[in-house]
């Protein structure tokens, strides 16, 4: 099989030191799955002689690592490692990690363009897919990339924002553009990069499978020969879509399926412990019903949880200054609010408990609330900035909004909030950070001027 084969790079997520210290961005199957992928390769008589990484790792915050020098580490005992230094910072990650690997796989092809040298990728996220195909073209060598999965914003485990969306419309574009793929399924070469040939990773999950689990329930009994039983094997956690697991589990009709589940995490202790007494007081397919909506509400809880509102200080010299929301509302005064996290039913009471009280004396003030970056808000948020401008017209105040998002126009029309603001205190976002917010709050310090 090495016959014609020369130089070959691979470009991955992975690093042997990143599986300790419960890192929640190191994916063990991933991992597993390059290395593994790394051996065949060798064992086929095709060595891998450079390997180019990024460090799985979250984002800061969450790691308090912003800037990732460069590396070198070492796999299974023979694959030496170049890592990638890239900013640890939302989408400059990637970004960042494509510009370190694009001048460092060019130099390396160049430099055995004579020994036919070609370049394997897995995933074409981080790195960005583009970095090793323009590097590929501008040193004549093959391309090819292994896809295991393609995250559509908004259809699973990956958010709908504006970031999410530009990564997935690079991912997919870029796909058409290799030499050949490695696919887990049939229907990523055939959605994606149709013209591209391809090669379907034995072992990973057949089209006959998928048929299977769509048939219609057969009428056996629980526990007889018509059982399907579906496993699970990781970490238990909403990063890794465990209540959505659940949630479409509880979705497959009739009493022959089963789900069997493997892994530790967050989620492991609560849901585990209470399905697994459930199961000695009553029937085992309630028990599990039950741990599937226990698992969903966690997650619900979860997610509302995160939500936190900061208030925004504009000072004269363009900086802006990022402080807790005060705790009342002063009279005459022009108070920017800035949410993060999701907005939706569970997280209108968190949300509406962090606004800054309204008393007595809370006269001619203006709350702006910034809603860029957010795409989606419910009836019940809608509900709840309703109450609140109520309250605040009761006390000579009022209420703004800075909006990024046809959608949530369209939500804020429908929950009639938007004909009740009007169009003066509604602030549409341009491409320019910042730039809407200091608008309306230029504006909005004329309006307590003119309330005096």
């Amino acid at each position: 099989m090495s016959d014609g084969v020369g130089a070959v790079a691979f470009v991955g997520a992975i690093d042997s030191d990143g599986r300790h210290g419960g890192n929640p961005a190191y994916s063990p199957a991933g991992t597993h799955f390059q290395e593994r992928l790394l051996a065949g390769l060798a064992a086929a008589g095709v060595e891998v002689s450079q390997v180019f990484a990024v460090r799985p790792l979250p984002s800061y915050p969450a790691d308090p690592r912003l800037l990732l020098p460069s590396g070198r580490t070492t796999l299974l005992g023979r694959f030496g490692v170049a890592l990638l230094p890239f900013v640890n910072l939302g989408p400059l990650k990637p970004v960042s990690a494509g510009a370190a690997l694009l001048p460092r796989l060019t130099h390396w092809l160049r430099a055995r363009r004579d020994a036919r040298a070609s370049v394997i990728t897995y995933n074409v996220t981080n790195p960005p897919g583009l970095a090793t195909v323009l590097a590929a073209r501008l040193s004549g060598a093959k391309a090819f990339a292994v896809v295991a999965d393609v995250q559509v914003p908004g259809a699973g485990l990956v958010p709908d924002t504006f970031f999410r969306r530009l990564e997935f419309r690079l991912q997919v574009r870029t796909l058409p553009l290799f030499d050949g793929l490695i696919v887990l399924t049939e229907r990523i070469a055939r959605d994606f990069a149709p013209r591209v040939p391809y090669l379907v990773l034995e072992g990973a999950v057949p089209e006959e499978l998928i048929e299977t689990a769509r048939r219609e329930p057969n009428a056996g009994a629980p526990g007889g020969d018509d059982l399907f039983t579906l496993m699970y094997a990781g970490g238990l956690s909403d990063l890794k879509g465990i209540p959505l697991l659940l949630d479409a589990f509880s979705r497959l009709p009739g009493p022959q399926y089963r789900l069997w589940i493997t892994g530790a995490g967050p989620l492991q202790t609560t849901v585990m412990a209470v399905t697994f007494v459930l199961t000695l007081i009553i029937p085992l397919q309630f028990a599990v019903l039950v741990g599937v909506g226990l698992g969903v509400i966690l997650f619900v809880a979860q997610q509302s949880n995160r939500l936190r509102v900061r208030q925004l200080e504009f000072g004269d010299d363009d900086r802006v200054r990022e402080v807790d929301p005060v705790a009342t509302l002063p009279p005459h005064a022009v108070v920017v609010l800035q949410p993060y996290g999701n907005l939706f039913f569970a997280s209108a009471p968190v949300f509406e408990a962090q606004l800054p009280k309204i008393e007595a004396d809370s006269r001619g003030s203006v709350v702006i609330v910034r809603l860029r970056g957010i795409d989606e808000i419910g009836l019940s948020l809608i509900a709840v900035l309703g109450r609140y401008l109520d309250d605040l017209e009761r006390h000579g105040s009022t209420l703004w909004l800075t909006v990024s998002s046809e959608r949530v126009i369209d939500q804020l029309r429908a929950g009639g909030l938007l004909d009740r603001l009007g169009a003066e205190r509604i602030y549409r976002g341009t491409e320019w950070l910042g730039e809407t917010s200091r608008r309306a709050h230029r504006d909005a310090g004329q309006w307590v001027a003119d309330q005096q």
